[in-house]
């Protein structure tokens, strides 16, 4: 209940605070590219990753999906890292 809560407060978040800034800046809002063939593929994956995991263990995710969603975590922030060194 309580992960179902965070996530949909951050969605909210997210599409509030993004729909208000568009909607009130007469340019619009800037994607970078990198953002569609990276970041949005790792957010769909992790998205995959709660789901498979929601649906395979009923109640609780169990280590296996955390580690891949660690792997995940730690797979993003270094190609971000390395990505803003080049």
């Amino acid at each position: 209940m309580a992960l179902g809560n965070i996530i949909g407060a951050d969605i909210l978040n997210v599409l509030l605070v993004v729909g208000c800034s568009a909607a009130f800046n007469s340019g619009g809002l800037h994607v970078e590219p990198l953002f569609f063939t990276r970041s949005f593929p790792v957010m769909l994956a992790i998205l995959c990753v709660f789901r498979l995991g929601i649906t395979v263990q009923k109640e609780k995710m169990g280590r296996p999906f955390g580690f891949i969603l660690i792997l995940c975590y730690l797979l993003i922030t270094v190609l971000n890292i390395k990505q803003m060194s080049s």
